[in-house]
């Protein structure tokens, strides 16, 4: 039970950890850090005019990159060692959620990396930042409402643990 208390401590610090700084490329990173480094990505781009898109593109991709390895690590560190907790068809639940996210940041990347701007009326960029703000903006709020809803269910277990060490 105390190792049960100590990783649900650990994934909830790890989702707590929005005060910190983002962690480096290539360590692990949580859910909701990963979110606020896709918006400080995403803020560079949106306000910049169409001469400056094609770098900001890039790097908005380079986060999104980023931001996929890290949620991977995540993911995997979540999919390892919560089964004995969460039982059979929470953790699909969860498996389920993780593969939704992936599939968002996939789906968001293909938007940033799908060629360039040059060429393209200023309608036509108009468009393509509008539509990449709400993928961005959509992908953010898939990452919260994950996270939300892992804390929600590791606090009531947290909960049921301690009250049975208790009695």
């Amino acid at each position: 039970m105390h190792d049960s208390l100590a990783l649900i401590s650990e994934i909830l610090a790890q989702h707590q950890s929005l005060r910190s700084q983002v962690i480096g490329v290539g360590e692990a990173t949580n859910d909701l850090e990963a979110v606020f480094a896709l918006q400080r990505a995403h803020a560079g781009w949106a306000q910049s005019p169409p001469e400056a898109l094609d770098e900001r593109r890039k790097l908005l991709g380079k986060s999104l990159d980023s931001l996929n390895a890290g949620l991977a690590k995540h993911f995997g560190f979540e999919e390892r060692f919560l089964p004995p907790l969460f039982g059979d068809v929470l953790m699909k639940a969860l498996v389920l959620e993780h593969r939704q996210v992936s599939e968002e940041i996939g789906k968001t990347r293909a938007l940033v990396s799908g060629g360039g701007l040059e060429g393209l009326s200023p309608a036509d960029v108009l468009a393509w930042k509008s539509r990449l703000q709400q993928e961005t903006a959509g992908l953010c709020h898939r990452i919260e409402e994950h996270a939300s809803h892992e804390e929600l269910v590791l606090r009531m277990i947290k909960r049921a643990l301690e009250a049975e060490a208790s009695v």
